[in-house]
């Protein structure tokens, strides 16, 4: 019976798609993607942020949470996905979703520069004897910098509107939530295909590379100056 309901869907499938090819093109169509996938994506051709109802809940979101445990975690990934507009690859495309370079050339120097230093930051990282591909993981080590950034100030924003201000408290529940994103176990030699394959770095520099890069995190831990977590030269895109 199950293998019957694989054959039955893949069959639906292909027909569904010859059926699209006589059809104007939906750049908003969500495509293979279930409702039921924890998951979030970017879409450069439509501009747009793809938010399954599978991600909308726990350990990433919930209305019993307090706000800085949904923002570190939801909020990240979100703020992960809007940044993949402006990653190395992202760039490329305009507002309208077209493939365009629309960039002033000084802005494309500048870019290339700083995301050079994010590629040069991450290569350092090593794993069981192999180093992270910075050049591979740029547009992923782009998007994480960028979210966890972009779902502290949305958190920010939050607080200020009620008239309050984040607390230390506040801060390291979210900084965790962040962590907990990336929480995994891992056999080694899943960890080596990642390190040779996988556009995204491994888990353990997901949380450590944004969080290294980002002064809120030191101030929050108090880590020492020029520790790992507190280097002396950062680098920053967005």
């Amino acid at each position: 019976k199950y293998l019957w309901n694989g054959l039955q869907l893949s069959e639906w499938y292909i027909h569904h798609s010859f059926q699209r090819l006589t059809n104007p093109v939906n750049p908003r169509r969500w495509g293979s993607t279930s409702p039921t996938m924890a998951d979030a994506f970017y879409s450069y051709t439509a501009n747009g942020l793809f938010v399954p109802a599978g991600v909308l809940q726990e350990p990433f979101f919930s209305d019993s949470f307090p706000p800085e445990r949904n923002f570190g975690a939801l909020g990240g990934i979100l703020g992960h996905e809007m940044t993949h507009g402006f990653d190395d690859q992202g760039r490329k495309f305009d507002p309208d979703g077209k493939l365009s370079d629309w960039w002033t050339p000084e802005d494309t120097r500048r870019f290339r520069t700083k995301a050079g230093c994010i590629a040069n930051f991450y290569s350092k990282f090593e794993l069981m004897g192999h180093h992270v591909n910075g050049k591979l993981t740029l547009g992923e080590n782009i998007a994480d910098m960028g979210g966890v950034k972009l779902a502290h100030r949305a958190l920010e924003a939050l607080m200020e509107e009620k008239g309050q201000k984040l607390t230390n408290q506040q801060n390291k529940v979210f900084f965790t939530s962040w962590g907990q994103n990336w929480c995994a176990v891992e056999r080694h030699r899943a960890q080596e295909l990642q390190l040779l394959t996988d556009e995204h770095s491994p888990n353990e520099f997901r949380v450590n590379g944004p969080l290294a890069s980002f002064p809120a995190f030191a101030e929050t831990f108090s880590c020492p100056k020029g520790s790992a977590m507190n280097p002396e030269d950062r680098c920053s895109l967005w």
